[in-house]
């Protein structure tokens, strides 16, 4: 699911070129495969998530509630293969262990930006720059999120890559769902076919381009609230996702933080608003997005209506 997965050779002199037209399974499904082949899944699991990256809206969300989506891939390529630059999906977080072989990886940067002290309060943007990381058999990479990077093969490589969201990056995820948006209706006022109310048509296409429509994003937001207000006042509502905390103090900051960010976040999605990044002047429409996936009117309004009084109960929540 990352952008321009395709096999390129590098334009550096001096460095290792990737060989072109070389065979690589990306973005295997293997636990998702596995899990529709119940003779084929084993007593044990076939691996547990790392702890640092087990708190995971995304894929805990998509597994309990889709038809089988997830984030969740295989990578296996021959000495030579490649990824070319890009950045994640979703402006999510990235992990990716080595099962066996051994990856380059060239991180980019992104830009800084920084007040210069003039009045007007313009920065400065510097340009990015860049280093690489020689990624062992055992070894782990983690991915900010935006980061664009590449990836190349050094030695015959089979790798396990999850893409996650959580609190603290929820807001970006959501960025680029507004900006696909915006592309979208950009893109259908050129076609002029689809009528301008035709939101189940909408939310195809944002699931075709990113995997993630705003529908999926609101219930992934909204039932991650409720869950964490749940621990945080001691009802039993499910497992929590991720490691346990060392003390309550901790748990319980760690608690109130991601709660209010999710609680943000779920007052600008209600809000419709695209103001927090420049799109244009174009509304969300999330009660017609809802209604039109639901397929109901009324279950559209009380899904409304429970994420209003789950707001309410966190107005007391600040930084």
């Amino acid at each position: 699911r990352d952008h321009e997965e395709q096999i390129h050779s590098s334009g550096r002199s001096g460095e290792r070129r990737p060989r072109d037209n070389i065979g690589y399974l990306k973005d295997w499904h293997l636990v998702n495969f596995l899990s529709q082949r119940n003779e084929s899944l084993p007593s044990w699991p076939l691996y547990t998530t790392p702890s640092f990256f087990q708190r995971d809206l995304l894929n805990d969300f998509l597994w309990r509630y889709s038809d089988g989506g997830d984030y969740k891939f295989v990578y296996w390529g021959p000495s030579g293969s490649a990824t070319t630059l890009h950045s994640d999906v979703l402006h999510s977080y990235s992990w990716s262990y080595n099962v066996v072989g051994m990856k380059k990886w060239i991180f980019h940067i992104p830009e800084l930006q920084r007040d210069n002290g003039d009045d007007d309060g313009r920065g400065e943007h510097y340009n990015s720059k860049q280093f690489e990381v020689i990624q062992n058999t055992g070894e782990t990479i983690f991915v900010p999120a935006t980061w664009k990077h590449e990836v190349i093969n050094l030695l015959e490589t089979i790798s396990i890559n999850h893409n996650w969201i959580t609190a603290a990056n929820v807001d970006l995820s959501w960025q680029c769902l507004l900006t696909e948006i915006s592309s979208i209706e950009t893109e259908l006022q050129s076609w002029g076919h689809i009528p301008d109310l035709d939101f189940a048509a909408r939310e195809n296409m944002l699931r075709g381009c990113i995997g993630l429509d705003v529908t999926s994003f609101f219930f992934m937001v909204l039932v991650e609230l409720i869950r964490l207000l749940s621990s945080l006042y001691g009802v039993d509502c499910d497992e929590s996702v991720g490691e346990e905390l060392d003390s309550s103090e901790d748990r319980l900051l760690d608690l109130t933080s991601a709660i209010f960010r999710l609680r943000n976040m779920l007052c600008i999605i209600m809000e419709n608003s695209m103001e927090i990044i420049d799109v244009g002047d174009c509304d969300v429409h999330l009660e017609k997005r809802l209604s039109s996936v639901l397929e109901s009117q009324e279950l559209a309004n009380e899904a409304l209506s429970c994420a209003t009084n789950v707001v309410k109960m966190t107005d007391r929540f600040e930084p």
